[in-house]
């Protein structure tokens, strides 16, 4: 989803990666490999979007930013998952 939603954040590790002669995954993949296991089908395509992904990507925001009057399950959480909490 990353490479999707923030190409150049993403490249710039993918470049760290490739200098420093290490991955980040514990499986020894690099993000590159990793990312091309993965679908973009799993990224949402509703309204949540934009919101949590400008916030994600922002270095300004506070709590009040992360609080919901109403939970709601995350875009996308358990796609393709087998299992979780009950």
């Amino acid at each position: 989803m990353m490479r999707e939603i923030a190409p150049e954040r993403f490249n710039k590790l993918v470049q760290k990666e490739n200098e420093l002669n290490h991955t980040i995954d514990t499986n020894r993949l690099s993000l590159e490999q990793k990312t091309n296991f993965s679908s973009i089908d799993r990224l949402p395509k509703d309204k949540r979007l934009s919101k949590w992904v400008t916030l994600a990507l922002s270095r300004n925001f506070n709590n009040e930013d992360l609080i919901m009057d109403k939970w709601e399950i995350p875009a996308a959480a358990l796609i393709g998952s087998t299992g979780g909490p009950v």
